[in-house]
């Protein structure tokens, strides 16, 4: 009886660390984020760069798919281009305007910290905050990452937001000549 029971448990635990070691490596993980975070930029503002980052978390990544949508009330897309480590595309904005996509693949995979994936170029086109969001949408518009097997990593996003201002016409003093006696 002794035995079956230490048999029993050993099993038990046997299958308890199995399980926690296949759950580690399903739990690998990847971070794509928009740097900077948060910016301003005045209405009519050409050039608003937004860089699109992925820190690898130690993992090799063979390729991905970002879908970054933003406001196209508040924002214009202009331009857009891929980090030099990737090939593939870059797709620009959707026919709603409002999603800009591209695919990346790297051949051996790479890894880093502050990989970049795309530099974005906006116009900043009426006041207001314009959030940059990573979507998530399962089989549609999903921001994912793979190793070069084309296993997937569970991504995590950091979004980001462009702050319009209009801006103010600040007055600037013209100095006058002050009377003198005589």
């Amino acid at each position: 009886m002794r035995k079956t029971v230490k048999r029993l448990f050993g099993l038990f635990l046997a299958s308890l660390l199995l399980h926690a070691g296949a759950s580690a490596a399903s739990a690998q993980s990847v971070t794509v984020s928009v740097s900077p975070l948060s910016q301003d930029a005045n209405v009519g503002a050409m050039n608003v760069v937004v860089e699109i980052r992925l820190d690898t978390n130690g993992n090799t990544v063979g390729g991905g798919g970002v879908f970054l949508d933003y406001d196209e009330t508040r924002l214009t897309y202009e331009n857009g281009s891929l980090g030099p480590s990737w090939n593939q595309f870059l797709a620009g904005p959707n026919d709603n305007g409002d999603v800009v996509s591209l695919s990346v693949g790297v051949g051996g995979g790479l890894t880093g910290a502050n990989v970049l994936v795309a530099t974005l170029e906006f116009t900043a086109a009426s006041a207001g905050t314009a959030d940059l969001n990573f979507l998530f949408e399962i089989g549609t518009q999903e921001t994912s990452f793979t190793d070069t097997s084309f296993n997937p990593y569970l991504t995590n996003a950091l979004d980001g937001e462009i702050v319009v201002v209009v801006p103010t016409n600040t007055p600037t003093l013209t100095p006058s000549a002050t009377p003198t006696q005589t």
